[in-house]
C-alpha cells in the first residue's frame, strides 16, 4: 500500500491481519497489528475480533496449546472488554470453551 502511496486505514489492515490469520501466518498477522497502531490508527471492534476469533479456530492444535496462543487471545479479549458489550459477550463464550478445552478451568472461570 504505502509502495503505491495509497493511505492505508484501519479497514485495510484488518483485512490484511484476517488474511495472515487465514493463512495461520499469526505472527505476521501481530507485526501488521502492531504497525497499524504505529502508524497512528486505532484498532476497532472488527480488528480485536478477527485476531481473537482465529486464535481460537486455530486453537484445536497441540502447537497452540503448548505454544500460548490462548494466552494472547485472553489479553486481546481483556483489551475489548471496555469498548463493546455486545462484542464481548459474543466472544465470550468460544473462549471459555476454547479455555476449558485447553483444561486452564482457572482462566476459563
Amino acid at each position: 500500500m504505502k509502495a503505491r502511496k495509497m493511505v492505508p486505514n484501519t479497514m485495510h489492515y484488518t483485512t490484511l491481519i484476517n488474511g495472515y490469520c487465514l493463512h495461520r501466518k499469526m505472527f505476521d498477522d501481530l507485526s501488521l497489528f502492531e504497525e497499524m497502531k504505529e502508524y497512528g490508527l486505532e484498532p476497532d471492534l472488527i480488528s480485536y475480533n478477527v485476531l481473537v476469533q482465529q486464535r481460537l479456530i486455530n486453537f484445536s492444535s497441540d502447537y497452540s496449546r503448548k505454544s500460548g496462543k490462548y494466552d494472547l487471545a485472553v489479553k486481546l479479549f481483556e483489551t475489548v472488554l471496555p469498548l463493546d458489550d455486545s462484542l464481548c459477550k459474543k466472544m465470550c463464550g468460544k473462549l471459555i470453551t476454547a479455555l476449558c478445552c485447553a483444561g486452564d478451568m482457572k482462566k476459563a472461570r
